[in-house]
């Protein structure tokens, strides 16, 4: 069967994809352990929380990026030009006063509640997820186009460049800014090529105007009610630990959540440019595959977090300790725990990316944040009592377990508002 065009992307961008994601397996397994081994235990810790620090202050730039993608998708689809412009534009405003504000907190938190916990050195090293994040807006308006393959290709390229002179050479990686760099490079790097080409392809983006600025922050604060509580929770956990933990048990958790989001992001980078795909043919779709499509995505994320939750749970000792010489530090218990809060989080994104590309998903965003308040005040409840890998777990498996029903509750009520 021949391949439609906006197929043939789609197809293209999922191959892509699949290939930018090797080079990860280079960073989890040879780049992280130097940078555990040249920082050392005490740092190393240091360096996982403050990049969380940075990365819980990016929470607003998931519903930027997906809103902004949305409706340059659909205005992509009717062929609006002047939509689009108006959307790309808008889009930009919106991220840079975002990103000003994210620095400005992370500057003045780390000067005042946590001048005591958080070195100068670190809080500049925070500022990196920030300006990895502002800048991954632009790789999300290349998905609106059904273009996402150009984006991995690029990465894929950046990430041969730096990533395989580290890993070879193993030079010294002296401090967090140069570790920071590492890790956050190619990202940046790709963002800032890839959206000079569009320009150059599609120089009408570039005159468009701030109409579209109320509608991104209204969207985007519904998205990151639930969304944002996601990253939010993950940043904050591993502050949370590596700050009030041990040193090793920072560190162990910390790796922990690392090699949870390289797991992850295959997932996410197969969803990106398919929930890019469905934003411009969902208006033409019966209501018989509407409720298909929304079971299938109920149905893969169920699948791929649970297959992935259990390598989890069953291998991340043995990979920590091969890799990173960290010794078991949670119990098998706390390690399952830990790993049903990663399962929630998998599915829900898997099942969100779908919902979220066809409107605001604002039950799924309520409902995502209810489950990690309820998670939170769990944890609370049991740290005056509790040691922090406790009260970490308690909040990980009450966590996930509402995750997982939420995004089921809200699949039963788009199936019965389709079929009204």
């Amino acid at each position: 069967m021949k391949l439609s065009k906006d197929r043939f992307k789609l197809a293209m961008s999922l191959v892509f994809n699949a290939i930018s994601k090797l080079p990860a397996i280079l960073v989890i397994t040879s780049i992280l352990p130097q940078v555990k081994e040249s920082l050392g235990f005490d740092s190393y810790s240091s360096f996982l929380a403050a990049m969380a620090f940075g990365g819980f202050f990016v929470l607003p730039f998931g519903g930027i990026n997906a809103v902004s993608r949305r409706i340059v998708g659909m205005q992509y689809g009717c062929h609006d030009e002047g939509g689009q412009a108006d959307a790309f534009v808008s889009a930009i405003a919106v991220a840079s006063g975002v990103a000003a504000i994210a620095c400005s907190m992370v500057l003045l938190l780390s000067l005042t509640v946590f001048a005591h916990r958080i070195s100068h050195i670190a809080a500049i090293a925070a500022f990196f997820p920030i300006m990895s994040a502002a800048l991954n807006l632009f790789d999300n308006i290349r998905a609106a186009f059904n273009e996402h393959y150009v984006v991995a290709a690029l990465l894929f390229a950046f990430q041969l460049v730096i990533y395989i002179p580290v890993a070879i050479l193993h030079p010294g990686i002296n401090g967090m800014l140069v570790a920071a760099l590492i890790m956050q490079a190619p990202g940046m790097l790709t963002s800032t090529a890839q959206v000079s080409l569009l320009v150059v392809q599609r120089p009408y983006l570039l005159r468009g105007t701030l109409k579209r600025v109320p509608e991104i922050l209204h969207g985007s604060l519904v998205f990151s009610l639930g969304e944002g509580a996601l990253s939010g929770a993950i940043n904050a956990s591993v502050f949370f630990l590596g700050s009030y933990g041990s040193p090793r048990e920072g560190a162990w958790y910390g790796t922990f959540v690392r090699l949870f989001q390289t797991v992850l992001s295959p997932l996410l980078l197969f969803m990106f440019p398919l929930s890019a795909f469905v934003a411009t043919k969902w208006p033409g779709l019966s209501a018989e595959k509407r409720i298909r499509l929304i079971r299938w995505a109920n149905g893969f994320g169920l699948f791929y977090g649970g297959v992935f939750a259990l390598a989890l749970a069953v291998g991340s000792q043995r990979f920590l300790q091969y890799f990173y010489h960290i010794p078991p530090i949670g119990t098998p218990l706390q390690v399952v725990a830990i790993s049903v809060f990663f399962m929630g989080i998998m599915s829900e994104r898997a099942y969100g990316m779908i919902i979220f590309a066809i409107d605001n998903g604002r039950f799924l965003s309520a409902g995502t944040f209810v489950a990690v308040l309820l998670a939170a005040v769990a944890g609370a409840s049991v740290a005056a009592w509790s040691a922090p890998l406790q009260t970490l777990s308690t909040f990980g498996v009450v966590g996930g377990l509402g995750l997982l029903a939420i995004m089921s509750w809200d699949m039963l009520r788009r199936g019965r508002s389709i079929q009204s």
